[in-house]
């Protein structure tokens, strides 16, 4: 499995494999707690703008949810590397802005 080579590595690939087999119960985590998020969610209803900040692959993240809360909720949503927050988008934010981390 995992197209094994000389190259690769063996306790990464274990460790792959190992949380692969317990990515389920981390979903069921998630989906346990859905009231929670609904609640979120419902604080954000007057929201008109959001700002997610992200770094490495985490912007990658921030990237897919603003696309898909745009999707969904045709609200102002916009995805931020926190490396560059401070290259001029630091000014947009204010009191009304809903910002994500």
């Amino acid at each position: 499995y995992f197209g094994q080579d000389r190259l690769s590595s063996q306790p990464l690939i274990k460790e792959l494999v190992k949380e692969l087999k317990v990515l389920p119960q981390k979903i069921q985590t998630i989906v346990d707690k859905r009231e929670q998020y609904a609640e979120i969610a419902k604080g954000l209803d007057a929201v008109q703008s959001l700002l997610l900040i992200g770094r490495g692959y985490q912007w990658a993240t921030c990237l897919e949810g603003a696309l898909k809360i745009k999707e969904i909720s045709y609200k102002f949503c916009e995805a931020i590397s926190a490396g560059e927050l401070k290259h001029g988008p630091l000014a947009l934010i204010d009191a009304e802005l809903a910002m994500f981390v």
